[in-house]
C-alpha cells in the first residue's frame, strides 16, 4: 500500500511539473513576443519625429510603463498559454495517457486552475495597485525633465547659473547674431539625465579653471560663483536654441491615472468624467478578463473527455473573441456617455455571466457525448 501511494504521488508530481513547464514556456513566449511589439510601437511612435528624446528618459519611461503593458497583456497571455498548451497536449502521445484516467484528468484540471488563478491574482495586483503607483512616479519623471526646460526659458542671456548644487548641474545661455558674443547656444545637464541641445560642437566644463571649451578651440571664460561670463573669444556659434516641449511631445505617454482604483471610482461616480470612466473600466476589465478565462477553462476542462481538445480550442477562441469585443463595446459606450461606469460594469458582468452559462451548456453537451 505504501509503495502504491508513493508511486501514485510521484506520478502526479511528475505530471504536474510537466504541465507547469509547458504552461510557463507558453506564457513567457506569449508575453515576450507581444510585449516587445507593443513596447516598441508605443514608445517610439508616440514621439514626434522632429523631437530628439534623451535615451535616459526613454529608458525611465519604458521601465515605469512596463507593468502597465504587462497588466494589459496578462489576460491575453493567460488565454493563449492555456489554449496552446491544450492544443499541444492534444497532438502529443502524452495526451493518450492523460485522457485515459480520471485521476490524470483531475491533475490536469487542478494544475491549469491553480495556474490561471495565480495569473488572475497577479493581474488584479498589477492593474489595481502597482500600475497607479508607477504612473505617479512616471509623472514625477516627466516633471523632473520639464524643470530644466522651464528654468532655461527664464534665464538671462550671457549668464551662467547653477541649477542644482547637489547634482552639479549647470546652464549656459547666449544671444546670437553678434560677433564676439556667446552664440545661439543653450545647454543643460541634470544629474545622469543629461541633455545637451548641441548639434555642431560638444561642450566641456573644466571646474578648476572655470572655463567652457568647445572642441574646435573656441572658448569663453566663466565665473560659476558670480554667474557671469567675463570674456568671449569666438564669433557667434550657429546652434539651435529650441528646447523640447515635453508636455506636447511626451504627455500622451501617461495613458493611465495615478489615482488608486477606489479613489478613481469615487471621482468617476461623483463627476461622471468620461475620460476617467474609460480609464477605470479598462483598468477593471483586465483582471475581469483573466477571471473569466479562468472560469471558462475550469468549466471546459471538466467536459474535456467528451468534447475533445480540438473542439475545446475552437470554442475557447470564440469565447476569447467575444470577451474582447465585449470590452471594446462597453468601453466605447461609456466613453460616449451612453451609460455610467456603474451600469457599464453591471452590463459587462451580466454579459460575462451569460457567456458562462453558454460554457455550462457546452459542458453538459460534452458530458452527454
Amino acid at each position: 500500500m505504501f509503495f502504491w501511494l508513493t508511486f501514485k504521488v510521484t506520478n502526479v508530481l511528475i505530471l504536474r511539473q510537466y504541465l507547469l513547464n509547458i504552461l510557463a514556456r507558453e506564457l513567457l513566449l506569449s508575453l515576450t513576443v507581444v510585449s516587445i511589439m507593443l513596447a516598441v510601437v508605443d514608445q517610439v511612435l508616440l514621439f514626434n519625429e522632429s523631437v530628439s528624446v534623451p535615451y535616459a528618459l526613454w529608458v525611465d519611461l519604458f521601465s515605469l510603463h512596463l507593468p502597465l503593458k504587462l497588466s494589459f497583456l496578462l489576460p491575453l497571455a493567460l488565454f493563449f498559454s492555456i489554449a496552446r498548451t491544450m492544443y499541444q497536449l492534444g497532438r502529443s502521445q502524452e495526451w493518450l495517457i492523460i485522457n485515459s484516467w480520471v485521476s490524470t484528468r483531475s491533475v490536469l484540471l487542478s494544475t491549469v486552475t491553480g495556474y490561471a488563478v495565480a495569473i488572475s491574482l497577479l493581474s488584479v495586483l498589477l492593474s489595481c495597485w502597482i500600475v497607479p503607483k508607477l504612473i505617479s512616479q512616471s509623472e514625477h519623471v516627466l516633471q523632473r525633465w520639464q524643470e530644466p526646460s522651464m528654468l532655461a526659458n527664464g534665464l538671462l542671456n550671457n549668464t551662467m547659473t547653477q541649477l542644482n548644487d547637489q547634482q552639479s548641474s549647470w546652464y549656459m545661455a547666449g544671444q546670437g547674431g553678434v560677433d564676439n558674443q556667446l552664440g545661439d547656444f543653450r545647454s543643460f545637464k541634470l544629474d545622469r539625465l543629461g541633455y545637451d541641445i548641441v548639434t555642431t560642437d560638444v561642450l566641456r566644463y573644466n571646474s578648476e579653471t572655470k572655463r567652457f571649451n568647445l572642441l574646435n578651440g573656441r572658448r569663453s571664460w566663466g565665473d560659476v560663483e558670480h554667474r557671469i561670463i567675463n570674456t568671449v573669444y569666438f564669433a557667434s556659434a550657429d546652434m539651435p536654441i529650441e528646447l523640447i516641449d515635453f508636455p506636447t511631445a511626451i504627455g500622451s505617454l501617461v495613458k493611465e491615472s495615478s489615482l488608486d482604483t477606489w479613489t478613481l471610482y469615487q471621482v468617476v461616480s461623483s463627476n461622471h468624467n468620461l475620460a476617467d470612466a474609460k480609464i477605470l473600466f479598462l483598468r477593471l476589465s483586465q483582471p475581469l478578463l483573466s477571471i473569466s478565462f479562468t472560469v471558462f477553462f475550469m468549466i471546459s476542462l471538466q467536459a474535456l473527455h467528451g468534447l475533445g481538445v480540438i473542439t475545446l480550442v475552437k470554442r475557447s477562441v470564440l469565447f476569447f473573441l467575444g470577451s474582447l469585443i465585449l470590452v471594446v463595446v462597453v468601453r466605447n459606450a461609456i466613453g460616449k456617455g451612453f451609460f455610467t461606469i456603474d451600469s457599464g460594469l453591471w452590463i459587462y458582468l451580466a454579459m460575462l455571466c451569460l457567456m458562462m452559462l453558454l460554457c455550462q451548456s457546452m459542458k453538459s453537451n460534452g458530458e452527454r457525448q
